[in-house]
């Protein structure tokens, strides 16, 4: 999957439920590690909590990597709730953990179900979305004379120059999208008079 949405930042909601007072925090997780390192973060801000119960997606589709964790609620009520709240999301690389200050007041299995589900749908409606998009490094050589040429080309394509090497001719490292590499490839030989050189 070239691209696909992801959470541009972290949230935090709260309501109370039964005299619990339930806080959700999500944010985004490109690795595994990144997602236990935001887990174990959250957990260490709310170490006096009840339950601090996660859940994380990272990758997108089929081919994405997740787990949950009830944290000590009844087996099915929490993690695997709000794990199912982030698969049906149409979000990658999120995670999200729900910490519960118990009330007094026992919600039972289908009120913990209905509250985990609930502060994670709220929490990964108010994330704030943005794109990934999955990059492939070019290598491409010019004569000089097509210095400007190859600039305005990785603008068009939303390609970024990491290194220029200036040698004989302009040696150009550029980072772009992985789906539309084929077509700036074949950009630059057109407007290069096939004078670029991929290496």
């Amino acid at each position: 999957m070239a691209r696909y949405p992801v959470p541009a930042g972290t949230v935090r909601i709260e309501f109370m439920e039964k005299g619990s007072r339930f806080i959700a925090t999500a944010g985004p997780a490109g690795s595994v590690e990144e997602a236990m390192a935001f887990i174990n973060a959250i957990k260490a801000e709310f170490h006096d909590a009840t339950h601090n119960v996660w859940a994380y997606v990272v990758g997108f589709g089929p081919t994405s990597q997740y787990a949950c964790h009830n944290d000590g609620e009844p087996g099915g009520t929490a993690g695997p709730p709000a794990l199912s709240v982030l698969q049906n999301a149409g979000l990658g690389d999120v995670v999200v953990v729900i910490t519960r200050y118990f009330g007094g007041v026992k919600l039972g299995t289908g009120g913990l179900v209905r509250a985990y589900s609930r502060a994670a749908r709220m929490a990964v409606d108010a994330l704030p979305r943005t794109e990934r998009v999955d990059q492939v490094r070019l290598c491409v050589r010019v004569p000089y004379r097509w210095y400007e040429a190859v600039q305005r080309q990785a603008q068009a394509f939303q390609a970024s120059v990491v290194q220029t090497e200036h040698e004989a001719e302009v040696l150009f490292h550029l980072l772009v999208p992985e789906d539309r590499s084929e077509e700036f490839r074949s950009a630059l030989r057109e407007v290069t008079a096939g004078e670029a050189v991929f290496i």
